[in-house]
């Protein structure tokens, strides 16, 4: 997973800090939840930083993916394929996360899947 631009080296630097790591061991398909031990209260931490480093609003359920669940179930009752809703509410996303996550997310016992990566292009794109 390749990450351009200035988003990620400031995302990356915000996630150190918070979870006490050396930014190095930070890479784009860090998973937040699982690899760092992120709790609610550290998206909270993560979504004022972005706000105060970034200048931008955040939407934890977009930058988060909180309503991912929630998403593919949705979609699977409505009969819509699964990767063009999560292109819909996460369109920060590149097509293939969305496929990823729709694969992953379907497998029984599915640990939370936001990773560092994904926090760096909801932070791209809302600075455009």
């Amino acid at each position: 997973m390749a990450m351009e631009g200035e988003s990620w080296p400031r995302v990356r630097a915000v996630l150190a800090e918070i979870f006490d790591r050396d930014a190095e061991d930070i890479l784009p398909e860090t998973l937040i939840m699982g690899d760092l031990g992120g709790e609610s209260v550290d998206l909270l931490e993560i979504a004022v930083r972005l706000n105060a480093d970034f200048g931008i609003p955040v939407d934890e359920d977009a930058a988060f993916l909180k309503s991912l669940r929630y998403l593919l179930a949705e979609s699977r009752e409505k009969g819509i394929e699964p990767e063009a809703a999560l292109r819909a509410a996460y369109p920060h996303l590149s097509a293939e996360r969305c496929a990823t996550l729709a694969r992953e997310a379907a497998r029984p016992q599915a640990a939370p899947l936001l990773c560092a990566a994904d926090i760096a292009a909801y932070a791209a794109a809302a600075r455009k």
